[in-house]
């Protein structure tokens, strides 16, 4: 199955951040339950508890109170970039169906990283 470059590029560079900052992740993923549109069982989610715990620690940056200065558009855009999410433009305008298979997209393709890492 051919897989969209936009979603393989994403996650390409989120599995390749997580090698930097947390050697061995791909181990830690339960492939089974991976769905990238939940808070829990995404990437970050297995990861780190709940995707937003994992932006922060992935990012450094603590997001708690949004701010005037678009500080958390900025940080939804590094987590779009990183292939965690889908971008909130992408979002926003979409149907729920595409949006559903954009996130089906991004799951898919973060499994292709996770088995890339774990078989080698």
């Amino acid at each position: 199955m051919k897989f969209p470059r936009f979603e393989t590029a994403r996650a390409k560079a989120g599995a390749t951040l997580l090698d930097l900052i947390r050697p061995g992740w791909a181990n830690e993923i339960d492939v089974g339950q991976l769905k990238l549109e939940s808070g829990r069982s995404c990437v970050l989610g297995q990861l780190f508890g709940w995707y937003s715990d994992g932006v922060e620690k992935l990012f450094a940056i603590r997001i708690g109170t949004p701010d005037k200065s678009g500080f958390l558009d900025r940080l939804d855009a590094a987590a779009a970039d990183g292939g965690f999410c889908i971008p909130q433009d992408i979002f926003a305008r979409a149907s729920v169906k595409a949006v559903g298979r954009l996130y089906d997209n991004l799951t898919r393709a973060w499994k292709r990283e996770i088995a890339r890492r774990v078989s080698a």
